[in-house]
């Protein structure tokens, strides 16, 4: 009888002892940092008046907090722009994270339109100033929300809401 309560006492404290993970093997549950989000995205983004915005990104961290985005993609004119089409380029600093995200960066618009010489505003390419914000949930949901300052449009201040994916 001591022997079979022996064996039982053993048997469930070296059972439970080895049943436990220890805390340095246990991944976090939720991403902490840069490193831990998705870093791929796409996104379609638009202000309702004046273009509408299909953009690939490429999140590049460095810290845990700070990295750098690079994208591009298609944008097309519609309502007030309407008619009017550029391929585009940015370069976005990165600081916070993994789900807020604060960017800041030059974005650069190269017009594509064949009959630039019939319309003077489709004609115009050039650089932007791109400050603004992002949610990235961990199931790759993406919200975004930023505004352009352009040199070629008018009115040169464009803010824009986007919806997206990341992957």
């Amino acid at each position: 009888m001591k022997t079979t309560l022996l064996l039982i006492v053993f048997s469930l404290f070296f059972g439970h002892v080895f049943s436990q993970k220890s805390l340095e093997t246990n991944q976090p549950l939720s991403p902490t940092t840069l490193f831990d989000i998705q870093r791929n995205s796409v996104s379609l983004e638009t202000n309702l008046i004046l273009t509408l915005d299909l953009d690939y990104e490429r999140l590049l961290p460095v810290k845990d907090h700070f990295g750098v985005l690079l994208g591009g993609g298609y944008t097309m004119g519609i309502g007030f722009a309407y008619g009017a089409h550029w391929l585009n380029a940015e370069t976005m600093l990165v600081l916070g994270g993994p789900k807020h995200i604060f960017e800041t960066g030059l974005t650069a618009f190269l017009n594509i339109d064949s009959d630039s010489d019939d319309n003077e505003d489709n004609g115009d390419s050039g650089p932007g100033l791109k400050i603004g914000y992002r949610f990235q949930g961990k199931k790759g949901l993406l919200l975004k929300a930023n505004v352009t300052l352009i040199t070629f449009e008018d009115p040169p201040i464009i803010p824009m809401l986007g919806i997206g994916y990341s992957f």
